[in-house]
């Protein structure tokens, strides 16, 4: 495992974070921008354009003013590079969900005192809570214990277990074939996910199971829609990613190669 960041790296990270967030947040849906754009033509169109390529000028310019420049990881200096016109539909969809790894660094270092349960996403207005200008909160940044951001992260990598392992149920995966789970009694990916959900609850790291499963939106995970699940997967996902990241997880502390295995 790689040495973990700092304080420094971590306030730097979520200063970023933010005008990766705002820059997908302030564009038009894909879907809009492709309407608008197809019917314009001549100078009206090349005048949306430019007005699109400044705000991307400024975003990049703050990168600069702020000395964030060289702390951009090589994806998000793609993304920086792109309009609101330019940007894929993909790379707005998470970039914007990046807001959920920028509250886990808000949390670390202590601008917020809890992080919400992973069935509730983030309100956009938390990055108002940030500074407009980071340089005075990055130099006197201070990062909570060590100790208490690993029990986050392993939190959020159960969580991110849960989503996986409905991944393996959904495909019809088979139960792998273990003499100790059959000893146990265990012969099913669901008798796997009640032994768990019964061991979370008892360690206090999940409210009490329904239906002995986890419980997200008033019911048990394995009942989620797929609408619910993709909202609380990649609530998921953006949280152990962070906290991975912030526990040293990720190769010389390389933002876009943070791993997520569970």
């Amino acid at each position: 495992m790689a040495s973990r960041p700092s304080s420094q790296d971590a306030a730097r990270r979520l200063a970023i974070l933010k005008l990766v967030v705002v820059h997908a947040m302030t564009a038009m849906p894909r879907g809009m921008i492709e309407s608008i754009f197809d019917g314009i033509e001549g100078q009206e169109k090349r005048k949306y354009e430019h007005e699109t390529e400044q705000a991307r000028d400024a975003l990049q310019n703050a990168l600069r003013t702020y000395g964030l420049s060289n702390f951009v990881s090589p994806n998000e200096r793609t993304f920086f590079s792109t309009t609101a016109i330019t940007m894929t539909q993909r790379q707005q969809i998470e970039a914007s969900w990046r807001i959920e790894a920028a509250l886990v660094l808000a949390w670390a270092l202590r601008r917020i005192a809890n992080l919400p349960p992973y069935d509730v996403d983030v309100n956009p207005q938390f990055l108002k809570s940030l500074p407009r200008d980071p340089s005075n909160f990055i130099a006197t940044a201070e990062l909570r214990p060590q100790a208490e951001i690993n029990k986050r992260r392993d939190v959020a990598e159960l969580w991110h277990w849960r989503s996986r392992t409905r991944e393996l149920i959904e495909r019809g995966e088979p139960f792998p074939s273990n003499q100790d789970f059959k000893r146990r009694g265990l012969r099913s990916f669901d008798d796997i996910v009640r032994l768990a959900a019964a061991k979370a609850a008892q360690d206090r790291v999940i409210d009490e199971p329904i239906n002995g499963d986890f419980p997200a939106f008033g019911k048990a995970y394995r009942d989620l829609s797929e609408q619910e699940w993709a909202k609380i997967r990649s609530i998921t996902m953006e949280r152990h990613f962070a906290l991975n990241w912030l526990c040293g997880y990720a190769p010389n502390g390389q933002w876009d190669e943070t791993p997520t295995g569970t």
